[in-house]
């Protein structure tokens, strides 16, 4: 048999796809029925419906296409009451897993790791730009849908909020990546994230078992920082990091709440004991400090 991405690239191009309503409101690009794909690949192929079956379930199973009543189903059915959809076949090709899978030979992860870090510090030298656009159009495959960075950050870390530049929230009412956000903003992902900018926090490796601890040795960290938080008692002012006033809304609905966010976080004791002292005095206010949006592309 043909590599399977090839039979997704012959199907896009076989002429039986089309535009699927199910609503009123909604409707699925690129559809087509179990039924045309079995009589289209058995004329195609020259292979019996058996075999166009197993071929409808390995597409459906490396997420080449997708159930679009029954999403998370592994079985192919070739009936013409069953529709599926070909996965973003035109913004695919442009994500950075979008390709077939190579056979290499193993790293050790701690190499494959510092490796990455390179990799990744010279992609953000090189590629990244004043107005944002590499973090919508650099885009990977996930669970058989595409998304965008800010996709990820804003749409399912943040629980499908807008950013600092969107005018509306990344995923709409009808959108299936819905399924997939959190059901609540989880601030602390702001200190695990890297724009590649001189004042982000550190790049760091994330685990899907510790990821809670994770988290937090990140925000704890980043909080140590002076890029982070200055606390000026003689001034009586409390220097935040501008990530906080960006995302305001996922620390606390005012500067106390972020604050008191802040001092629950925060572990390095000098700051910490001064936060409080400034919080109890009850006379204080909140600046924000520059961002260095300078590339962090040394090693």
């Amino acid at each position: 048999m043909e590599p399977i991405v090839t039979v997704r690239d012959e199907l896009f191009n076989s002429g039986i796809l089309h535009t699927h309503r199910t609503s009123l409101f909604s409707t699925h690009k690129n559809a087509f029925s179990g039924e045309q794909f079995i009589q289209w690949i058995c004329q195609h192929k020259e292979i019996e419906s058996e075999e166009a079956v197993k071929i409808g379930t390995e597409l459906l199973t490396k997420k080449f296409i997708a159930s679009i009543e029954k999403q998370d189903s592994p079985v192919f059915y070739g009936e013409a009451k069953a529709y599926y959809q070909v996965i973003n076949h035109d913004g695919e090709k442009n994500a950075l897993n979008g390709g077939p899978s190579q056979n290499c030979k193993v790293e050790d992860p701690a190499e494959l790791a510092e490796s990455l870090r390179k990799l990744i510090l010279a992609l953000y030298s090189d590629n990244i730009s004043p107005d944002g656009k590499f973090f919508d159009k650099t885009k990977y495959i996930l669970g058989g849908k595409l998304y965008s960075l800010n996709e990820i950050e804003n749409g399912i870390l943040r629980a499908n909020k807008r950013g600092p530049t969107m005018l509306f929230a990344p995923f709409g009412k009808s959108d299936p990546r819905l399924n997939v956000i959190l059901e609540k903003t989880e601030p602390r992902i702001h200190f695990a994230l890297n724009c590649g900018a001189k004042s982000c926090p550190p790049i760091k490796t994330f685990s899907a078992e510790n990821i809670d601890s994770e988290l937090q040795t990140a925000t704890e960290a980043y909080l140590e920082l002076d890029e982070a938080l200055q606390v000026d008692e003689e001034a009586h002012v409390i220097h935040l990091s501008s990530l906080l006033k960006w995302y305001s809304s996922d620390f606390g609905n005012n500067a106390e709440e972020i604050v008191r966010w802040v001092l629950q976080n925060v572990t390095y004791e000098e700051k910490k004991e001064a936060l409080e002292r400034l919080l109890e005095d009850g006379t204080w206010k909140v600046q924000y400090l520059p961002y260095d949006w300078g590339h962090n592309g040394s090693d």
